[in-house]
């Protein structure tokens, strides 16, 4: 799952628009406009644009220091007239930091999840994260003072929005800079209170969902109803998916449970629990299926093993889930698999492989990117379906009861996708007047049985990246479609993986219409749906 996309530049704007309430006092300048070069004459810049560094295969600290000064050399040169051509290439420059800082970030990332509770690596992570966060605000803030230029501007149109000028107004980049590292740390204190509650030892479970609960009022402050699924790129709204939750109970719930009591028929499930079909690199049976799909899957399949471009994990120390993030710098992506060597294992690396594979067609710089979750999950569970046709080889006498597991997990991710969904912006609603009591009464009522399975403190996505979850129930709707029609898997997923999760060109409505997908977000789908799953389970348990 790709739920470490690192900030998302939506989602940066979001939060310094939400959360910039700090009382910091510093001396502002008075305008965006550009300044008359009739009072100063200047000649033009000599300075040549950066040599541009290569990306790191580490972690490397960001060079503040030579940030600060590319976002000065840019505002000097937009001073000057006749300037366009140093300009783009001071654009480019502070792209191009970015895109490094995001990929040493990435590595990082992995580093610190491989050592859950190495406190000098989670310093180095925080420092970095804090880094990236407060270039990206940089960034924000020349780009907007240099867009209002009648000379400049329609260079800058691409990167600057209404909201941004409204916000940067009468600040200066030291001003920027330290309300984004406030901000960054602001935020990092609840999230930081939350692992510390939730991965108590000394704790029990209603201990920890109580206090993680008014944790997540808190962080809930900084979201609001009108914004809730902006920072997503959503063409669908908050009412539609609460309206379709009813469906989902009457439809798909009973399916599901269909479909799970189905398994206690399987004698091979207790082998499944117990000795699952195992490969100590997953990544290299998906190498042995992927030309058999298509030649660019396969592409990816070798480029991730010749590259080393995954990290498989294990143990007590390590993170216990799985993500992709992207290097933009170097058009790359690193995998994190946490392996528990269930039967999990390989469902799990297939996922990754997904999103891993669709990187490659998006390209977006950092700076540009948008969070579009609910396509990217299409790009990995739809993967997950599409190897559903080499499972009688993978699993051999487990086949046909793993192929029952994984529409069943699937189908879990659409319960939990919509239910979850439906809690967040119920919580969200009536904040204001909630207790962490109340939070805590409002995800059992909605949850019901699953919750039991899945208690509140668990669902780290809520804490970490609020309207996130709902994307896992979209997209696995709209991956089922690759499962009801095996002629068309293939064409469909190749469709999908090409769209640029990180582009804010298509939406997850427009992007389904453009790759040849139902719409999948009303009630005929999900009854047929329902009913085709039926046929499915009833044609392998006889």
């Amino acid at each position: 799952m790709k739920k470490l996309r690192i900030i998302s530049a939506s989602l940066a704007v979001m939060i310094s628009v939400s959360a910039c309430s700090c009382g910091l006092k510093k001396d502002k300048d008075t305008s965006l406009s550009k300044k008359e070069s009739s009072d100063v004459v200047k000649e033009k810049s000599e300075v040549k644009k950066s040599e541009r560094k290569t990306p790191p295969t580490e972690y490397v600290p960001a060079d503040m220091d030579e940030i600060r000064k590319h976002a000065n050399q840019l505002l000097d040169d937009y001073e000057i007239s006749e300037n366009d051509e140093q300009i783009k290439e001071d654009i480019d420059v502070l792209l191009y930091d970015l895109d490094l800082l995001n990929d040493s970030l990435s590595y990082i990332t992995v580093d610190y999840y491989l050592d859950w509770n190495n406190e000098k690596t989670e310093e180095k992570y925080d420092n970095c994260y804090e880094d990236f966060y407060a270039v990206y605000e940089i960034i924000s803030y020349v780009f907007t003072v240099c867009s209002l230029s009648e000379e400049y501007g329609n260079l800058f149109e691409e990167f600057v929005t209404d909201d941004m000028v409204e916000y940067y107004s009468d600040m200066n980049m030291e001003t920027v800079e330290a309300y984004a590292r406030e901000d960054y740390q602001f935020m990092d204190i609840y999230l930081d209170d939350y692992y510390e509650m939730a991965y108590s030892d000394d704790l029990n479970d209603d201990e920890k969902n109580l206090l993680c609960a008014k944790i997540y009022l808190d962080i809930l402050e900084n979201y609001d109803t009108d914004t809730f699924y902006q920072q997503y790129s959503r063409d669908y709204t908050p009412e539609e998916i609460t309206e379709l939750c009813d469906v989902i109970r009457s439809e798909i719930i009973p399916v599901y449970n269909q479909l799970f009591e189905s398994l206690y028929d399987f004698d091979e499930l207790d082998d499944i629990i117990d000795s699952p079909v195992y490969f100590e690199n997953p990544f290299e049976e998906i190498l042995k299926y992927s030309s058999e799909l298509s030649p660019d899957i396969e592409k990816s399949a070798k480029k991730i093993l010749n590259e080393n471009l995954y990290t498989i994990a294990s143990g007590y120390d390590c993170y216990d889930g799985s993500f992709t993030v992207d290097m933009p710098a170097q058009n790359n992506a690193l995998v994190y698999m946490y392996d528990d060597e269930s039967f999990q294992s390989f469902l799990t690396a297939v996922h990754e492989f997904g999103h891993f594979h669709a990187s490659f067609y998006d390209d977006i710089t950092t700076f540009k990117q948008t969070n579009n979750l609910d396509i990217a999950e299409i790009q990995s569970q739809g993967l997950e379906f599409l190897f559903m046709q080499f499972y009688d080889d993978i699993y051999g006498k487990q086949s046909d009861a793993m192929k029952i597991i994984k529409t069943a997990t699937m189908l879990e991710s659409v319960i939990s996708g919509f239910l979850i969904g439906e809690f967040e912006y119920k919580v969200l609603e009536n904040r204001d007047e909630m207790s962490p009591k109340d939070v805590l009464e409002c995800y059992d009522e909605i949850m019901g049985d699953l919750g039991e399975g899945l208690p509140f403190y668990y669902v780290t996505h809520i804490f970490e990246q609020p309207a996130y979850y709902i994307s896992y129930g979209t997209s696995a709707l709209a991956s089922f479609e690759i499962f009801e029609n095996p002629d068309k898997a293939l064409e469909l997923y190749e469709n999908i993986a090409k769209i640029p999760c990180n582009s804010n060109e298509y939406q997850f409505k427009s992007a389904l219409e453009k790759c040849g997908f139902s719409d999948v977000l009303n009630e005929e789908y999900i009854k047929n749906l329902a009913e085709n799953i039926k046929k499915f389970s009833e044609e392998i348990t006889g």
